[in-house]
């Protein structure tokens, strides 16, 4: 395989802001107005395309190096500070999911062959050196480190097969790291499990065909607190958080994240494909937020937790079995309740909201076989919690009417075509990543468009007004003007950064060249891309 570097640089992105907290209030200082720069200074590519040869990426102040997880050969690939590859670390079971680094320790979740076995967590050196392993629960899909690298939290998703007849139990794991990583074979590890009686407020998404509260429960990602004493871990198909105390294993609560209601003005979308327009209006649906990456970040002295809004179903078929639970609303056996909807035939026509997927499995409030409620996957935005999972903050409808300002005849396109208009009818730009960095006293909340591309910049220094300061892509729309997006020698290249999966901060006192960075891993393109942040 053909590895190389590529150096890129594009035109700056120059962002302005002014929010921050005075006395632990909400309140506008006008005397830390800021621009910050986000330039494109680097960029390596695997030359895999679509094979999520780049997804979780991690920094390593100690060395300078950047780590990233190649899905694809299961490897943990290692790019010194000119985005050189200088090694990689083969693992002989299943993928490598996530990367973490803390005080030079690297931990890497590895699922097994087949998946709903117990896979593991690799410990290494910053030079790559294997140092110990140890096991953990069933498909290990995000791994963690508190910021003085004494635990290991690890989400254990737990996905079934495909024909269901297995369906792990989702847990997470908790390594104590203190006695050292080279001793991690007899240290504490500690399998955190969830209950009913863990809920807290208003009962959370359990599929119908669950076999258990416990094994329906699919652990998607880890976010811990600057203390290291909390740790927020986002169940995404469940559309809910949990709040875990590391030292204790305990759990604090399981928390439903409700919904957005897609009816009130700033939270329109465009829901057909098939319109031949930009449409972006809102409609009487309702958007389940059901985050993919999450991170925390404490403002004033409280906790807030951030969300990217992707959205997901379940979909498990084989020959002789299937269940999914997304349809579209013109689909024949979705039924609207003339009495919520009495203009159901408009609303089912293809150029309005017929061509639109929503949750099959919710909505039918009464029992009565027909639909008194729309529910469909993710908000197509990102949001902001407090320590309570009380909603603070949502982007609303900005990412799409950002993206049909800027780039109109590429509208909701995704990440392997150039197909106009083409997710309106999914989850739109899809925000999958998210990373809370300071820039000059300011706090800048950094989240990637997995389906578009690109990262939003938005100053959170007040959480309840975020401000967006402005959108960057390293997407090349000339690439490929019509259809889908292939590897070829001539024309890969020019694709840019194509899927953006997994962010890291680097903040300037850790980065070589005393310049915060963005660095940012996309599974398309599968290239991990240097952004200075200035």
């Amino acid at each position: 395989m053909n590895y190389r570097f590529l150096a890129v640089m594009s035109a700056a992105l120059v962002v302005a802001a002014g929010c921050a907290t005075q006395n632990g209030t909400d309140m506008m200082n006008e005397a830390t107005a800021h621009e910050i720069e986000l330039e494109l200074a680097a960029a390596y590519r695997t030359d895999v395309f679509d094979e999520s040869a780049a997804e979780i990426v991690a920094f390593d102040a100690t060395t300078g190096r950047t780590f990233f997880v190649n899905s694809n050969d299961s490897e943990l690939q290692i790019l010194d500070a000119s985005a050189q590859l200088v090694d990689r670390v083969s693992f002989d079971s299943g993928a490598a999911n996530s990367v973490a680094i803390a005080n030079g320790l690297i931990a890497v979740a590895v699922e097994a062959d087949p998946a709903q076995d117990p896979g593991r967590v690799y410990f290494l050196e910053s030079d790559g050196t294997m140092v110990s392993s140890v096991q953990v629960g069933s498909l290990p899909d995000m791994v963690a480190l508190t910021p003085d690298g004494s635990y290991a939290l690890v989400a254990n998703e737990g996905e079934p097969t495909d024909d269901y007849r297995v369906d792990p139990d989702g847990s997470v794991s908790i390594i104590d790291l203190s006695a050292g990583a080279r001793n991690v074979t007899q240290a504490d590890v500690t399998t955190v499990t969830f209950s009913p009686d863990d809920v807290q407020g208003d009962p959370i998404r359990i599929a119908a065909i669950a076999t258990s509260f416990q094994a329906d429960l699919e652990p998607e990602y880890i976010a811990v607190d600057r203390d290291g004493e909390f740790a927020y871990v986002a169940f995404q198909e469940n559309n809910a958080i949990a709040k875990i105390a590391i030292a204790s294993a305990t759990v604090e609560f399981i928390k439903s994240l409700g919904y957005k209601d897609h009816s009130i003005d700033g939270n329109g979308l465009d829901a057909s494909n098939e319109d031949g327009e930009i449409n972006i209006q809102t409609w009487p649906v309702r958007g389940l937020y059901m985050p993919d990456a999450i991170d925390v970040v404490r403002i004033a002295g409280e906790d807030y937790i951030l969300t990217a809004n992707e959205g997901d179903s379940r979909e498990y078929e084989t020959d002789d079995f299937a269940y999914i639970d997304e349809s579209r609303i013109g689909d024949d056996e979705i039924v609207l309740d003339p009495t919520t909807f009495p203009n159901a035939s408009a609303l089912r026509e293809d150029a309005n909201l017929g061509r639109l997927k929503i949750l099959n499995t919710e909505g039918d409030v009464d029992g009565d076989g027909d639909y008194d409620e729309l529910y469909i996957m993710g908000a197509r935005s990102f949001s902001i919690w407090n320590s309570d999972l009380e909603l603070v903050f949502d982007s609303g409808d900005t990412f799409e009417r950002t993206i049909a300002e800027r780039y109109p005849d590429y509208f909701n396109v995704s990440n392997d075509n150039l197909a106009f208009d083409d997710r309106s009818d999914d989850k739109g730009p899809e925000p999958e990543a998210v990373v809370v960095g300071e820039v000059h006293g300011n706090l800048y909340a950094f989240i990637g468009s997995e389906r578009f591309g690109g990262i939003f910049v938005y100053d959170i220094t007040v959480p309840s007004r975020a401000v967006m300061v402005d959108y960057v892509t390293a997407r090349n729309f000339s690439a490929a003007v019509n259809g889908d997006l292939e590897y070829d020698e001539t024309g890969f290249d020019n694709t840019g950064e194509l899927g953006p999966e997994g962010f890291a901060f680097v903040p300037p006192d850790q980065s070589p060249n005393g310049v915060a960075w963005l660095i940012v891993g996309s599974e398309v393109s599968g290239s991990v891309s240097f952004y200075e942040v200035r």
